[in-house]
């Protein structure tokens, strides 16, 4: 479903940053496959067909590029390698297919030509670990990097360009991480969603599922990494440096700008919230690829419904988008995360 682009806003005269340049955001999406919420929510293997299995690919990011395209959005794309190639550099212990059936050597080759056009729109791929595993902060260190260097390697093949920004499973980070994003070439990190709240959510769903006698893949994290702020960083380590840019969360309202909170919102309720998202810079906006499924529509698996935000409908969720990307254009640079400003 096609929506026409509203007319761009005009810039506010007032909201230059100290450089004199317009403020900066940035548009992330996590490209998790499914696979990734059938663990989160403790369901079974079987619970994805052949079928939904690649959904978040053959829909939901086909959506994502063709709003970025009709908006001019250049956004940064960090992705799960072990949907690109059947390669497996981490640990032969561990399955990449954690949950649903086999990938085939078709679908791999669909998902890298998507993100190599993606690329070529000027969308930046980065890295999300090769496998997605959710204890990858706890993981011993030669694990770690293996699946960086996994993951860097076939993004590399699939797009014909390094990446050089990466994003841990689930927002946990550990400054003990950056020697090895240095070693494999990546200059930042983009794993912080400064949520005290989000924290909160997250302990309780993890309590309920254990109540019901479940297990969730998810893992709760450092507290410390949720109460933190929005401001870029520096982060060093034994020598080692790299640039962190948090998830913004919104100030007074402590709203996170997450697609899933945003859908929640609707079009009307995000009116009020995109006032104080003016206030801040860089605003950095993060979505995941399952942002643009609908349960109903898309024929998923009933037992995901457990994703309450995949029964809101697509059409609500587009509008939100275009009401969110209007906002953003003429008010704010829309830049990758690769082309943030590091000198603020």
């Amino acid at each position: 479903m096609r929506h026409r682009r509203p007319e761009p806003m005009s810039p506010s005269p007032e909201k230059t940053s100290r450089q004199g340049r317009r403020p900066r955001a940035h548009v992330t999406v996590d490209v998790d496959p499914l696979r990734c919420y059938a663990e989160i929510h403790g369901l079974a293997p079987g619970a994805l067909s052949e079928e939904s299995f690649n959904l978040v690919y053959e829909k939901g990011m086909l959506r994502f590029i063709d709003v970025f395209e009709r908006y001019g959005i250049r956004a940064t794309l960090f992705v799960v390698t072990s949907d690109l190639s059947s390669a497996d550099g981490t640990d032969p212990s561990r399955r990449v297919d954690l949950k649903g059936p086999a990938p085939s050597a078709t679908m791999f080759a669909r998902n890298r030509g998507l993100m190599r056009e993606a690329s070529e729109r000027g969308h930046e791929i980065a890295s999300h670990t090769h496998s997605h595993p959710y204890d990858f902060d706890r993981l011993p260190v030669e694990r770690q990097g293996a699946e960086i260097a996994t993951s860097v390697r076939i993004i590399t093949e699939a797009v014909g360009r390094a990446p050089v920004g990466f994003r841990a499973p689930g927002y946990n980070f550990r400054p003990e991480m950056t020697p090895l994003l240095v070693e494999h070439g990546l200059r930042y990190d983009a794993s912080l969603l400064p949520s005290r709240g989000y924290y909160l959510l997250r302990a309780a769903m993890i309590a309920k599922i254990r109540a019901f006698g479940g297990t969730s893949g998810s893992q709760l994290g450092r507290y410390r990494n949720f109460a933190t702020n929005n401001r870029p960083r520096i982060v060093a380590r034994d020598g080692a440096v790299i640039r962190q840019h948090p998830i913004s969360v919104l100030p007074g309202l402590g709203l996170p700008m997450v697609g899933t909170f945003l859908a929640m919102l609707g079009p009307e309720r995000l009116e009020a919230a995109l006032g104080f998202a003016a206030e801040l810079d860089p605003l950095h906006i993060e979505f995941h690829g399952v942002d643009l499924l609908d349960l109903a529509r898309d024929g998923l698996p009933p037992e995901l419904a457990v994703q309450s935000d995949l029964l809101i409908p697509l059409e609500r969720k587009l509008a939100v988008m275009d009401r969110l990307f209007s906002f953003l254009d003429g008010r704010f640079e829309v830049v990758p995360l690769r082309d943030a400003d590091h000198g603020d």
